[in-house]
């Protein structure tokens, strides 16, 4: 970082100038066939990075693929894997052997985007959800996500030359991590990925490696399946997939909030004493319930 700039200078920021785009940084974006995810390997893909897109539809994928190569010209490779079910007992030897060639590349950055169980006609009374939605929902948001991190973890310290040439892991959080009612276990486990970057960015940290491990903390985002349009505290998916990458690469690591109205957000909810906060979350949620209930 300059003396007299804010702006640091890492490979978010400046990815490395290549000759050729197999010489250039990799970024891994899981979930990138929609929404954030899409939005956010776009982003990368301008910011010179070739791109590792994963999702589960393999047509999705291959068009996705083409189409980053030809608007921004980098290489574009894709994992095809059900974040649900890649790293169960019986699949986790094929899941290593699928993702072993990644292990080899320059890899910079994972983006943890993929996730489940924030919509809202999925919300309902904790007891009322089916046993296999509360599994999806942690296998997804969790287990992948914690797995995928060990598995790559030793490419991204390999890459990373210094304290001021750091890789990045950029997890998806979300505002929910607060306690959000009827979406009990999807709050759950957001408040696992602000805890688990939090603990392994002070941990590589206290090892000397140079891995900033980074909660990206969002709040409501106008995308593909959550169409509320755009306002003042809702931005659209671009907007924040650019403010997602942004805001890592002015961190050091740790829960960052991207937009500045959602930290707002969170700041005023802090302030409430429980019972009253409690209160509010409560009669919002419910009648959002209600309300999808009775559309159905």
């Amino acid at each position: 970082m300059g003396i007299f700039s804010s702006t640091p200078s890492n490979i978010l920021v400046h990815p490395r100038n290549a000759k050729s785009a197999s010489d250039t940084a990799w970024a891994l974006v899981t979930g990138a066939t929609t929404g954030i995810g899409r939005d956010i390997a776009q982003e990368m893909c301008s910011r010179g990075f070739n791109v590792v897109v994963h999702g589960r539809s393999e047509t999705r994928l291959e068009g996705l693929a083409k189409a980053l190569q030809a608007e921004y010209g980098v290489a574009v490779k894709t994992l095809n894997l059900d974040a649900s079910s890649a790293f169960s007992p019986e699949s986790y030897a094929q899941t290593r052997a699928t993702i072993a060639d990644l292990e080899l590349l320059d890899l910079r950055v994972l983006v943890n985007n993929v996730g489940t169980g924030h919509l809202p006609e999925g919300f309902k009374p904790f007891e009322q959800q089916a046993a296999q939605d509360v599994s999806n929902v942690l296998d997804v948001n969790v287990t992948f996500m914690t797995h995928l991190t060990h598995a790559l973890l030793p490419a991204l310290k390999k890459g990373a030359s210094g304290p001021r040439d750091p890789s990045f892991v950029i997890n998806a959080g979300s505002l929910a991590d607060m306690g959000l009612p009827y979406a009990a276990v999807y709050a759950g486990t957001k408040a696992y990925v602000r805890a688990f970057s939090l603990a392994l960015d002070t941990e590589l940290h206290a090892e000397g490696a140079h891995v900033h491990v980074i909660a990206s903390i969002i709040g409501d985002t106008d995308s593909d399946g959550h169409r509320v349009g755009v306002n003042l505290f809702t931005p659209s998916s671009r907007d924040m997939a650019r403010m997602v990458v942004q805001s890592a690469a002015m961190s050091s690591g740790g829960p960052v909030l991207p937009y500045k109205l959602h930290a707002l957000q969170e700041w005023l909810c802090a302030l409430q004493p429980y019972w009253m906060l409690r209160a509010g979350m409560g009669i919002h949620m419910k009648a959002l319930v209600e309300q999808h209930t009775k559309a159905k």
